[in-house]
This record gives C-alpha cells, sequence and structure tokens, in this order.
C-alpha cells in the first residue's frame, strides 16, 4: 500500500488502516508485516484472529523481544553487498527465528530451508536437565537459563522465555506479560 508520508506516526496509522480495508475487502489470507516494531502487534492479532496468516520481516536488531508470539512467521532479514551502509552494525543473530538473506538495493529475499516447529531442546531434554521442574513447583527463570546454558541446551545469548513459550501446553511462564518464573504443567 502507497501512503502519502506525513510522519512516522501518521504512516503507521494509515498502514494499518490500508491493511484492515484491504482484508475486509478482499479474500486475503496471507499478510506479511515487513517491520519489527511492535506498533504493528495489534494489527497482527488483528488479522490472526480473523483467520489470516501473518509474516514479519525485519532486520534482526530492529526487532522487539518476543516477536514469534504475535506472528506465524518470523523472517529475520541480513542486508548484504557493497551497498550497505558502514555506519551499520551487524545484524544481530537469534538462533530461534528463521532467517532469510536480502540483498540491498533491491531487497528481495531469498527462501532459505522452511523453519522447523520447535527446532532447540526437546521437552525430554529439559526435563532431564531441570528435574526439579518435576516437580510442578515454580522455578525462576534466572536458575532455568544458567542450568539449561550449563548443559548447552541453550545459547548464550538465548531466552529462556522464548524456549518455554514453544511449549505452551508443558511450561506455563509466570506472569504472563514480564514473567520470571516457569512450571512444569505436566
Amino acid at each position: 500500500m502507497a501512503n502519502l508520508i506525513v510522519d512516522k506516526t501518521t504512516t503507521d496509522s494509515a498502514l494499518v488502516i490500508d491493511a484492515v480495508e484491504a482484508v475486509c475487502r478482499n479474500d486475503i489470507n496471507v499478510v506479511a508485516i515487513c517491520s519489527g516494531d511492535a506498533d504493528f502487534v495489534p494489527l497482527a492479532m488483528w488479522l490472526r484472529e480473523r483467520h489470516c496468516k501473518v509474516l514479519c520481516y525485519s532486520l534482526p536488531n530492529k526487532i522487539f523481544a518476543n516477536p514469534e508470539s504475535f506472528y506465524d512467521e518470523v523472517i529475520l532479514i541480513d542486508v548484504v553487498g557493497e551497498s550497505r551502509p558502514a555506519s551499520l552494525e551487524p545484524p544481530l543473530k537469534n538462533p530461534a527465528l528463521p532467517t532469510r538473506k536480502v540483498t540491498s538495493p533491491q531487497m528481495v529475499a531469498e527462501p532459505t530451508a522452511a523453519p522447523q516447529p520447535n527446532v532447540g531442546p526437546s521437552v525430554k531434554a529439559i526435563l532431564k536437565a531441570l528435574p526439579e521442574l518435576a516437580t510442578r513447583e515454580p522455578l525462576h527463570l534466572s536458575v532455568a537459563a544458567k542450568t539449561l546454558r550449563d548443559a548447552g541446551l541453550l545459547a548464550k545469548t538465548g531466552s529462556s522465555t522464548t524456549l518455554f513459550r514453544r511449549y505452551p501446553a508443558q511450561f506455563e511462564l509466570v506472569p504472563t506479560k514480564q514473567p520470571n518464573t516457569v512450571r512444569y504443567r505436566g
């Protein structure tokens, strides 16, 4: 959708209006949001409630925490090639999210292998590393993260919250908004 740019806020609002109007007037079942800005999360949630598949394309260092909670697929893109400004820091890598390479200046995505659901340690491996979870008592996330890192099940920069959110039927994060404990549901 093309929008008259007045400033960032009006552009974001205009894009949301265009997306809602397009979905309401047409038979659209997939929407790609090319922004890692959390301002688009309410739109993503609204679209998913209407049974649209919602994709998020973003630079790794420009995306909010835990986007996989709100999007059906998150595609992190890297800008490669000579035309990349030297002032840009190399993008951060998040091994939990699939990455597709994008070349500059055309910004064309090259698909990589399809992401595997729940890639990473299994629930069984997590419980083996954290046997105290079997009691179904809450465990502080910092303790869980350290133990999982020591066991090689969580990358040095990996998020234990993201890991546990991959298994919502087995693990409960408390409180929901900014969790600090995890409990095994059984």
